[in-house]
């Protein structure tokens, strides 16, 4: 897994995290479920804590308002860069990752001029029924 996808999912667990992951959870961290995302963020927060007080400070900059894109901007930039220079961070976060499926199967539906649906599924073992 490279490091774009553990930023984009280890982000979405903070900000589901924030926002109450039980209610307002993003796609991301729906399929991580909710015992790995607590899991997850918790392992964020502990790394970023040793980092020093501004990466505690854009923790506490999303905590405070999590849809804030100038929040998960700044997290998503720490998180990059600590994921590229962290080898045992980042194998930690793969290791939550690895735990859960991800779906990576696309799913795509029209409707033709006349409103009938189109549908084109793309994946292996998906059934149409």
């Amino acid at each position: 897994m490279d490091i774009q996808t553990l930023t984009d999912l280890a982000l979405s667990a903070l900000v589901a995290a924030q926002s109450g992951a039980a209610t307002a959870i993003t796609d991301a961290a729906t399929k991580l479920g909710k015992a790995c995302v607590e899991k997850l963020a918790a392992l964020v927060k502990t790394r970023f804590a040793k980092d020093g007080e501004g990466a505690t400070n854009a923790l506490a900059a999303l905590e405070n308002n999590p849809a804030d894109a100038g929040a998960q901007k700044t997290v998503r930039r720490r998180l990059e860069g600590l994921l590229d220079e962290d080898r045992d961070f980042a194998a930690e976060i793969k290791a939550i990752i690895g735990t859960v499926p991800i779906d990576k199967s696309q799913h795509q539906t029209a409707t033709a001029g006349d409103n009938s649906t189109v549908t084109q599924i793309q994946g292996s073992g998906n059934t149409v029924g």
